[in-house]
């Protein structure tokens, strides 16, 4: 709610909060995601395509601390900051994690500024695949062989 969302915005910059995350899947509807509440990032989520899948508040304070989180896979990078579960930095700066859960591949990226989850990378979306035509089934057999 557009109304819900002016009101809680005026709240937030008394309290001193100001985390706003686009809540959809073009960017285009933010939410007040109030730390109070547990939030302190946001996030965008892509499938091995590269295809965004959803947006908005999240949880997460750390990186890789899922146990299913996995190294580079389907031409996406991984993380150095993985390696310590490091925090999710504050400035404007993504940091992001692969997860395969049940067989499914995710790959999430966080931030800690108002409305920092809109792009990730030099492109509206992040796009792996595309760079990686023949190296696809090479990159899966490599990530299959890991999980190993």
């Amino acid at each position: 709610d557009y109304e819900d969302t002016e009101h809680s915005f005026g709240l937030a910059f008394a309290a001193g909060h100001s985390l706003f995350c686009y809540t959809d899947i073009a960017a285009k509807q933010d939410k007040f995601c109030n730390e109070d509440d547990g939030f302190n990032s946001c996030l965008t989520s892509y499938d091995k395509d590269g295809k965004v899948i959803s947006r908005g508040c999240s949880t997460k304070d750390r990186l890789c601390e899922d146990e299913n989180h996995v190294k580079a896979i389907y031409g996406f990078p991984y993380s150095h900051r993985c390696r310590t579960k490091d925090k999710i930095p504050i400035w404007r700066r993504r940091d992001c994690e692969n997860i395969i859960r049940d067989g499914y591949f995710t790959r999430i990226c966080y931030c800690r500024e108002r409305l920092c989850n809109r792009f990730f990378g030099r492109r509206p979306e992040w796009s792996a695949g595309e760079h990686l035509h023949g190296n696809h089934i090479l990159l899966q057999l490599i990530s299959i062989i890991y999980l190993l």
